[in-house]
Formats: C-alpha cells, sequence, structure tokens
C-alpha cells in the first residue's frame, strides 16, 4: 500500500474531469464517487486508488490488527488487490473517488482477509503496481 501526501494539489488534478483525464492516460479508469466504507471488504480481482477529495477522514487498512491512517484532503492511497479496509472515523460528509486498472473489475468481498485467487493477482501485480506509480508520478514528490 502507498500513501500520495497532497499528490491532487502537486498534480494540479483539482477537477474530476482532470483527475480522470490523467488516469486514462496511464491506464486507469475513474470508476465512482463516493465515501469510504464502514466495514472491512476487499477486492480480489482489481488494485484500487481512493483520491480524498473534501474531509479529512481515518481509514483502517489490513483488517481488526491493521492500522489506521488519516487521510487528509488531496490525498490519494493505492490499495493492493485483497487488502482489507474500512472507514474508521469520519466527521461530516466524505467525497472519495476511486480508480482500477483498466481491464480490472472489482469483486466486492467482506471481512478481513484475502481468499482464494492470489496466484491469479500476484501474476499481475507487478505490472499493475508500476501502472498505479506512474500515474501518480510527479518529477521531485515520489
Amino acid at each position: 500500500m502507498v500513501i500520495y501526501r497532497d499528490i491532487l494539489q502537486k498534480m494540479n488534478l483539482n477537477s474530476y474531469p482532470a483527475l480522470e483525464e490523467h488516469l486514462y492516460l496511464h491506464g486507469w479508469g475513474l470508476d465512482w464517487t463516493d465515501g469510504v466504507s464502514g466495514y472491512h471488504h476487499y477486492h480480489n480481482t482489481a488494485h484500487e486508488l481512493l483520491f480524498i477529495c473534501d474531509s479529512e477522514v481515518e481509514v483502517k487498512f489490513g483488517g481488526t490488527p491493521g492500522k489506521t491512517l488519516i487521510l487528509h484532503p488531496a490525498d490519494a492511497v493505492a490499495i493492493p488487490a485483497g487488502v482489507a479496509h474500512r472507514r474508521a472515523h469520519l466527521e461530516g460528509a466524505l467525497k472519495v473517488f476511486g480508480a482500477y486498472p483498466a481491464g480490472q473489475r472489482p469483486d466486492l468481498l467482506y471481512g478481513e482477509q484475502l481468499s482464494g485467487q492470489r496466484s491469479f493477482l500476484w501474476t499481475r501485480w507487478t505490472a499493475d503496481w508500476i501502472m498505479a506509480r506512474n500515474a501518480l508520478k510527479t518529477s521531485g514528490y515520489l
């Protein structure tokens, strides 16, 4: 998992169309706008990029024994397939943009553990993770 602090501001991606175009050019699709679910869930079939737009939120990664991190507006987090995550605390409304690599459709699994398809995921993991890094790469920030 990789957190990119203030990346939307640093890359001047301060609108939905600008972010959508940037991700498209790097092989990702901006798929949804919403919040972060308050229950542990994970995606076996897709990596995920979350872009925090307007509120500070605490997100727990890795299930019950995992780590809770505070994400701020303009932060992004790249979550590998199989990593459980949930909203731990939120004050007020939250707007998040979610993106997945082209060709990957996320399943929605509940709970805290990776179940199944690990060998499939590991064969794609390196290439997809490089795509995530490149999508958020800016000179001097990473």
